[in-house]
């Protein structure tokens, strides 16, 4: 079997509320589940509520470039939201790492996630249907996502995957070393992009897949949790990006 190792992007804080302890036991039941399976590597979880987190983080890792105009979102807002670049730093630490390790396959989580049963029995099945040249597999897509399916998504004689039709979530995906290497390249070119956008979107800037929607789901989401990362915090942000020592 090929080697895994994997990350759940989780608040290392002690809990203060009862959203916090949901997901601090989603994310022991994950280490509990992938214990014969999978390692944990010890990349930190990074959250940006503020400016002066954004700066320390950024400050610190100058090989990371963000563009300060931001993108234009869905509301017609131009900017981002702190959330979506402490996102982006969390799986970029722990890309790094997993690039400096050697392990075959990094599987990141947020901590909403819960394992079905059967996961790690499929995981590897579904890993071994995907074509050579593949670079990222979607473990989970919300109904949302799934409107953006085409019948043209499916690859011939293949009943587990499909080339990805969502691109609005990062909750559970897989990615290997080819990818990583291709997106340190890429990152030097300031970022524009939330990076589930930025990964899956079309025209695809990396070679990603999906379950298929009628294939055994291997995760699930605990929809009463509000996303720690996105929600929470709603403030565009320019102008503290503008100082070119940050970018």
């Amino acid at each position: 079997m090929k080697k895994f190792c994997h990350k759940v992007l989780s608040n290392e804080e002690i809990p203060k509320k009862q959203d916090d302890l949901v997901r601090l036991s989603l994310k022991n039941q994950i280490e509990e589940k992938l214990k014969r399976f999978s390692e944990p590597i010890n990349s930190k979880t990074i959250f940006i509520k503020n400016e002066d987190d954004l700066k320390n983080f950024y400050l610190n890792n100058k090989d990371i470039k963000i563009n300060p105009n931001g993108y234009l979102n869905v509301y017609n807002n131009q900017g981002w939201k702190f959330g979506e670049l402490g996102i982006w730093a969390s799986n970029l630490l722990a890309w790094k790492d997993f690039a400096k390790s050697d392990y075959d396959y990094l599987i990141i989580f947020e901590d909403d996630i819960k394992l079905l049963k059967n996961f790690t029995d499929l995981l590897p099945k579904y890993i071994d249907s995907l074509p050579n040249d593949w670079e990222l597999l979607g473990l989970y897509s919300t109904p949302l996502d799934d409107l953006n399916y085409k019948k043209e998504y499916d690859i011939e004689k293949n009943n587990f995957v499909c080339h990805s039709f969502h691109y609005l979530n990062l909750a559970a995906y897989v990615i290997n070393k080819h990818a990583i290497f291709k997106i340190l390249e890429k990152i030097k070119t300031p970022i524009n992009e939330p990076i589930d956008v930025y990964l899956f979107t079309h025209p695809r800037k990396f070679n990603s897949f999906d379950i298929r929607l009628d294939a055994e789901k291997i995760v699930k989401r605990n929809d009463r949790l509000v996303s720690t990362f996105q929600n929470h915090h709603k403030v565009l942000i320019m102008k503290c990006l503008e100082d070119k020592e940050v970018i």
